[in-house]
């Protein structure tokens, strides 16, 4: 079975591949056999062996094709594979990241013979319904005006908005599980302002020694590292060149200040100096 996901809203497509993984792995229980290959990081033989190689033990294969047509030889000798695509009985899943070309004779083959999901981003409309529902699913009640200043902050950033629903789910449930617009001026800040702005601007510009000056000047006036760290991650996500990477050390430098393994200010710093 060829399994094929894609598009920019990278939340949602991997939210669908999570529960693919855990469906097969709960259908097949132990016979299933879970492989992960990234192609921005294998070799091709490393494809071809792993798509060969037959189990022992494991009766069923589940395997992850990710970035594939980020690798021009991967793309390049994918139509030697065709056939054995179309006769495995094991689950290839390919998924991808992203915009592609619909012009690649490879992304016709998927589109063609694979169970194909696009993830296009969500509509304004949309987002606020998925916000609803993400509450609802929370056992929470989110008055309108949250839900408005939540797409005001995030737009459609569904990876965003996750974490700040959770946060304001968290704290309702100490009340009355609802949540306020109070609540929502409370955690959410614009992300467009000016000084926050100005500060990762000037760091992503090489200017360290003044934006660095700036960041301590936020936390003197006494602003929350995680509210900064959150601006830090807003940036990343709309203005940093390279920001998958930069993404990925965001979210260590949060998980290492709310596990308390570093101060929350150095932990900034060092971030800002990495920008």
């Amino acid at each position: 079975m060829l399994i094929f996901l894609f598009g920019q809203d990278t939340f949602r497509s991997n939210l669908k591949l999570r529960e693919l993984r855990e469906h097969y792995r709960q259908l097949h229980k132990e016979s299933i056999h879970l492989r992960v290959l990234d192609c921005q990081e294998a070799v091709f033989s490393s494809f071809e062996t792993e798509l060969e190689t037959q189990s022992l033990f494991q009766t069923k294969k589940l395997v992850v094709i990710k970035n594939l047509f980020q690798n021009k030889e991967y793309v390049s000798r994918m139509g030697e594979w065709k056939r054995f695509l179309l006769k495995t009985d094991d689950i290839i899943v390919f998924f991808e990241e992203g915009k592609l070309a619909v012009k690649d004779a490879f992304f016709r083959f998927l589109k063609e013979h694979a169970k194909t999901q696009e993830f296009s981003p969500l509509t304004l409309a949309s987002v606020k319904a998925w916000i609803a529902r993400e509450f609802s699913a929370l056992h929470v009640k989110a008055a309108p005006g949250v839900i408005e200043a939540l797409v005001r902050s995030f737009q459609n950033d569904l990876w965003a908005l996750s974490q700040e629903i959770r946060k304001l789910a968290a704290f309702s449930k100490s009340r009355d599980s609802s949540v306020m617009e109070t609540d929502a001026a409370l955690f959410l800040r614009e992300p467009l302002e000016a000084d926050i702005f100005q500060t990762l601007s000037l760091l992503q510009q090489g200017n360290k020694k003044q934006g660095l000056e700036k960041l301590a000047q936020h936390l003197e006036r006494g602003e929350s590292p995680f509210y900064l760290l959150s601006m830090f991650s807003w940036f990343a996500r709309s203005r940093a060149k390279d920001s998958k990477a930069f993404h990925e050390k965001v979210f260590k430098t949060d998980l290492a200040m709310k596990t308390g393994r570093i101060d929350p200010a150095l932990a900034l710093f060092s971030l800002a100096v990495s920008l």
